[in-house]
């Protein structure tokens, strides 16, 4: 049975003739830099608490979720997992704007 995979995920690609110690630095600083990095805003107005993007910007991974018996995602930001339903309020703190989806490999 998989584990959950709520959290952090790190990957690079290493070239075969790639020295492993470079790769190795590379992934660090990947690591370094994922881990500084912060997209989810939080703030408290008048006593509800309001979740949005912030810079307007938001990178992550997409899950399955399990909890549910149809093709249903999650997703994981900040190393925190939101439902479908939640990543769509947030967005709607920009609503009437427009947006741009890129979906990247793992390793890049």
């Amino acid at each position: 049975m998989e584990e959950d995979k709520v959290g952090y995920s790190f990957e690079i690609h290493q070239e075969f003739e790639e020295d492993s110690n470079d790769a190795l630095k590379r992934l660090y600083e990947k690591i370094k830099k994922g881990l500084s990095q912060k997209y989810i805003k939080r703030e408290v107005f008048q006593g509800y608490e309001l979740i949005s993007f912030k810079d307007n910007l938001v990178e992550g991974r997409i899950e399955w979720d399990d909890r549910y018996d149809d093709r249903t995602p999650k997703f994981i930001i900040d190393g925190q997992e939101y439902s479908l339903k939640e990543l769509g309020r947030m967005m709607m703190s920009c609503e009437g704007w427009n947006f741009k989806l890129e979906i990247i490999e793992p390793t890049e």
